[in-house]
């Protein structure tokens, strides 16, 4: 779907998407549940995750204002959830972008 044709919302929804990846981003080292900073293989743990999430989200911000496939992003997250499953909860909000199809397009 091209961007000309995303709604406000729709917009509004990727760049909220957006703003709570970056605080999970900034949370990370929450995720280690019971593993010890001072352990190598928990860096390792964290760099594989933030891997993760760059992969999964680097398109959004051009699928915003570009061309938008929702069905391409979820696969994107998907595929970068073997590395990092947390990315399987923002397939409900591409979900919700995607829902709201057929909105008043947001003018060029």
């Amino acid at each position: 779907m091209p961007a000309a044709q995303l709604s406000r919302r729709q917009q509004e929804r990727l760049a909220q998407m957006l703003y709570y990846a970056f605080i999970r981003l900034r949370s990370l080292p929450t995720m280690l549940e019971g593993q010890s900073l001072d352990d190598p293989q928990s860096w390792k743990t964290l760099a594989t995750y933030a891997m993760a999430y760059g992969e999964a989200f680097h398109n959004v911000p051009l699928a915003m204002f570009g061309d938008l496939d929702i069905r391409f992003l979820k696969s994107r997250f998907v595929a970068h959830a073997r590395q990092c499953p947390n990315l399987l909860e923002y397939i409900a909000d591409l979900e919700a972008v995607e829902a709201l199809a057929g909105e008043e397009p947001t003018k060029a």
